[in-house]
């Protein structure tokens, strides 16, 4: 079994990061098949994508908006790599517009190089001939690849996955005790302790908050 193409870390950075934590004790648990696959790896890697509801490895996406009225049109997943298609013509396809509800969909564009992609806003889509994206109500229908490059991946989402599957190691009871302990207190002779622990639920909250579609929040969904 291989990882899948959403797998945001690989095995060996799984492996470096969970070096120091026992990570030979828990083979049996991490590695299926041949290969040494992880299958953790894997569900740790969908459950950031869900709770970002935005997209990390690229993927292709198809959706109706509506039509800003101006040359920026922002898209609901991001980062933007380039609107989905193999060649010009499969791209100019892939950007079309319609002037009512029930009417044809007609390509925005006669030139794919009118479109530029912002590296530093990485939600928009800008055309730079001089040409609008029409206004409207669900007007505008966009195929496009989203996600980063797999040098591109920002840090912060590597280490929340890299925290994720050491949490789920932790909470299967292969592991000693929760990820996330901030202290422990001692007590007299023949008296438990106690330990405390980060709510890492909040922190992750606070580091996902940039890369989260459209402002989402991960408490916020846990709370409803």
């Amino acid at each position: 079994m291989s990882l899948s193409s959403r797998a945001i870390v690989s095995l060996d950075e799984a492996k470096r990061y969970l070096g120091g934590l026992g990570w030979n004790d828990v083979d049996a648990v991490f590695l299926e098949g041949d290969d040494n696959s992880v299958g953790w790896i894997d569900l740790a890697s969908y459950w950031l994508e869900e709770t970002i509801d935005n997209k990390v490895k690229p993927q292709e996406v198809e959706e109706m908006m509506d039509g800003s009225g101006d040359t920026i049109q922002e898209l609901p997943y991001f980062p933007v790599i380039q609107i989905a298609g193999d060649d010009a013509t499969a791209q100019l396809a892939n950007l079309r517009y319609r002037t009512s509800w029930d009417g044809d969909w007609t390509n925005l564009l006669t030139n794919i190089n009118a479109v530029f992609y912002d590296p530093h806003r990485k939600n928009l889509l800008t055309l730079i001939n001089g040409s609008l994206f029409p206004a409207g109500s669900n007007n505008l229908k966009v195929k496009w690849i989203a996600g980063y490059a797999p040098s591109d991946i920002p840090g912060t989402i590597k280490l929340v996955v890299l925290e994720k599957i050491f949490t789920i190691w932790k909470e299967s009871g292969k592991g000693a005790s929760r990820l996330g302990k901030s202290s422990s207190s001692a007590s007299a002779v023949g008296a438990g302790g106690s330990d405390s622990y980060v709510d890492m639920l909040a922190r992750w909250d606070k580091m996902l908050k940039p890369f989260q579609k459209r402002g989402r929040s991960i408490i916020s969904q846990v709370m409803r």
